[in-house]
């Protein structure tokens, strides 16, 4: 019960790596405010989690819009008075962007997509985060970061990489600009990492063959294994660290 009685805001929560987190989150004794981009999803989970007796709620929200980032920290503190720990999550291709195609022939819109989707809503996020955390004397931020932003591949977009690197750049600046004012801030890097998104698309045959060569353990990563690391990191267990990028890669970056 690393969590209890914490408040926790989890961005991009209603899927994937934000849901893991947010069970982990829920399960270990949080108060979560979790957003999503789709009232219908968001809603649901919502229910679902407060059946089950936690306290849980959603807050509709597009990760890309600043307003939405300062208003979803102001309804979380309207909630429960304060927060915790921030996890920003959001992140992925931007439209138009794909995967492993050449820099030369990247469309500036699909750029400028991923970047808002990838890196910019980091940044909105943390802004209206750290106002609060100022406030009230402390907090705790992890971001969602990727291998493809710390050892690209061509597998990945020039873009998301890009976009990826910038959000451990950033982790790093706020972590020593915050560093004496009781905040801490830290980011993991996923290697791939076996989503519903990921299922949807690929075949196991497929998922096997796309990280053969490229991670170590021959395998995806499961969400709950990005989840634990936050859930670590964010906790008092980690009450000395701020700055670092845990690299959750199934063993990439030691090849």
């Amino acid at each position: 019960m690393r969590y209890e009685n914490k408040v926790v805001l989890v961005t991009g929560g209603a899927s994937g790596i934000g849901r893991a987190i947010l069970d982990g989150m829920v399960r270990e004794g949080a108060r979560v405010m979790f957003t999503d981009i789709s009232n219908e999803v968001g809603q649901s989970l919502e229910a679902e989690l407060r059946a089950g007796g936690h306290d849980v709620r959603f807050g509709r929200a597009d990760a890309t819009d600043p307003d939405d980032a300062t208003r979803i920290v102001a309804d979380v503190v309207n909630e429960w008075g304060r927060l915790d720990v921030a996890i920003n999550n959001v992140g992925g291709p931007g439209r138009g962007d794909t995967s492993g195609g050449p820099l030369e022939d990247l469309d500036p819109a699909a750029w400028r997509a991923t970047f808002a989707l990838s890196s910019e809503s980091t940044f909105y996020g943390m802004r209206a985060q750290i106002a609060q955390m100022l406030a009230q004397g402390s907090g705790v931020i992890g971001n969602t970061a990727s291998m493809a932003g710390v050892r690209p591949t061509l597998t990945s977009s020039v873009a998301y990489a890009a976009a990826k690197a910038s959000v451990i750049q950033l982790t790093r600046y706020a972590a020593l600009m915050y560093a004496d004012r009781g905040i801490r801030v830290n980011a993991v890097a996923p290697g791939m990492t076996l989503t519903p998104a990921v299922e949807a698309h690929l075949t196991p045959e497929e998922q096997k063959a796309f990280v053969a060569g490229i991670q170590p353990m021959g395998r995806m990563l499961k969400p709950s294994e990005i989840a634990d690391s936050f859930l670590w990191l964010c906790s008092d267990e980690a009450s000395g660290i701020t700055g670092i990028t845990v690299n959750v890669d199934a063993g990439l970056s030691a090849a």
